[in-house]
């Protein structure tokens, strides 16, 4: 295995744990906090002003200094290090796509990231308000959604290039 390789296998293992960390300690957590309600950030199909003020309401003040302080943090590092890992697998199983095609695929990791950090952004407005507006509610709600539209096109992409390698071998 190459230098190369083994950096990357290394970036993949950070990602998974900085993932896993929230997968099995903050977002749980925070549901538990919640009574049992979702974060904002693992709702596919967004959320209305109603469910994002129930959930406001369920967290109270120390689940709310928990996203905010923890969760949010945790959150600041995972698109980073997600769009980096999936950026690159892209580049390596997509190596016949000819020079503009490959790296416009890379934008899709990159619209992940840059949803996923906006979205970050109007949970942290909606978390430090008491009772944030509609228009803040569909905007991050909106963030979500399309962060989850990107990050699964650009899973669907490295399947594609996974399978396209499998068959050629």
């Amino acid at each position: 295995m190459s230098g190369r390789q083994k950096a990357y296998w290394a970036l993949v293992a950070v990602t998974a744990a900085v993932y896993l960390s929230m997968v099995v300690w903050s977002g749980p957590r925070l549901s538990h906090a919640a009574g049992g309600l979702m974060p904002f950030d693992v709702r596919v199909f967004g959320y209305t002003q109603a469910s994002a003020q129930a959930f406001l309401d369920a967290l109270g003040p120390d689940g709310r200094a928990f996203y905010l302080g923890v969760q949010l943090r945790i959150d600041a590092l995972f698109p980073a290090l997600f769009a980096l890992v999936m950026g690159i697998a892209l580049w390596w199983l997509h190596v016949e796509k000819s020079g503009p095609m490959r790296v416009a695929i890379l934008v899709l990791p990159a619209l992940g990231a840059g949803f996923d950090y906006l979205e970050n952004a109007r949970v942290a407005a909606m978390l430090r308000g008491v009772d944030p507006p509609p228009e803040l509610v569909a905007a991050a709600s909106q963030a979500t959604v399309l962060k989850f539209l990107f990050v699964g096109a650009t899973i669907a992409l490295v399947l594609v290039g996974v399978v396209g390698n499998w068959k050629a071998r």
